[in-house]
């Protein structure tokens, strides 16, 4: 009887199911000249089974001053005790990040630090879990190397400051047993000018129907959107009309986008507004 029990518990921990990692897919930003609009799906997949559900919540707003937002590999749930490596989460580690550089004040460099801060964080996670478990995390990294993406963005003083990090797999570096990097962005590099005053920006997957509803001048007319918006301008429309057709395009193959749209708005002044949010999302306000 031990003998079984040993052998169950062996085959427990040689067993990804366990641990589960959520995967998120389309982000929108559009940047204007006195505003950051944010919008996202809501739609996650189980990496290990390939089941999504539409009760994701990808954007963030931290201390009534930090949005926050990430895409790719964005959580690992811990399900069993017998799991060595634990869990994380992309939005609770930015909330940290955020707190411990609270006090200083708002500027570019701040932004940076907490930027780094979480980026550091994050792939501590992902080294142990590479140690433990190499050919997984190497299945995860998409075809660029991508792992996870967390975007930061504060206002103050008719600034917007923004920083981007990227957790990164370097198959070139494999063999030295260390492939796991941080890189922090600056400036995002899928954008296109779509419209008077509006930059489109996209993380995730799928940025061809963004390039092409910009391409094709159709910021420029009246936009109707589905998702239920408050003090919504024009610039959270085109943001959320994106979002939207990008989920009707790839909701059913490859399924990886859908659900609703969460949206919200910084100002230059620093004023977040939520545009749309899931009531499910209403609980991790901060």
């Amino acid at each position: 009887m031990r003998k079984g029990i040993s052998i169950f518990i062996i085959t427990l921990l040689a067993c990804p199911v366990f641990a589960q990692i959520t995967s998120g897919t389309i982000i929108i930003l559009n940047f204007t000249k006195d505003q950051l609009v944010v919008a996202a799906d809501s739609r996650g997949v189980n990496t290990d089974t390939g089941l999504p559900h539409d009760s994701e919540c990808k954007i963030a707003e931290f201390g009534h001053r930090l949005v926050f937002t990430s895409v790719g590999n964005a959580r690992r749930s811990r399900v069993s005790n017998l799991d060595p490596i634990g869990g994380w989460d992309n939005t609770q580690m930015a909330e940290t990040a955020f707190r411990s550089l609270q006090p200083l004040p708002v500027e570019d460099f701040k932004l940076r630090r907490i930027a780094a801060n979480w980026a550091d964080a994050i792939v501590a996670y992902w080294r142990s879990l590479y140690n433990w478990s190499p050919d997984r995390v190497t299945r995860l990294a998409a075809r660029d190397g991508g792992l996870t993406a967390g975007v930061f963005a504060e206002a103050n003083k008719g600034t917007i400051y923004f920083r981007a990090a990227r957790i990164q797999f370097d198959k070139t570096r494999a063999s030295q047993g260390d492939p796991i990097t941080p890189e922090l962005i600056e400036r995002l590099s899928d954008c296109w000018e779509c419209g008077q005053g509006s930059k489109i920006c996209a993380l995730g997957k799928h940025f061809d129907i963004a390039a092409r509803f910009c391409s094709e001048g159709k910021s420029n007319a009246r936009i109707r959107v589905r998702t239920p918006l408050r003090k919504a301008n024009k610039a959270v429309k085109l943001a959320v009309k994106i979002t939207e057709l990008t989920i009707d395009a790839y909701n059913k193959t490859p399924g990886d986008v859908g659900g609703i749209v969460d949206a919200i708005t910084l100002k230059n002044d620093g004023t977040i507004t939520w545009n749309a949010m899931q009531d499910r999302c209403q609980t991790g306000r901060n």
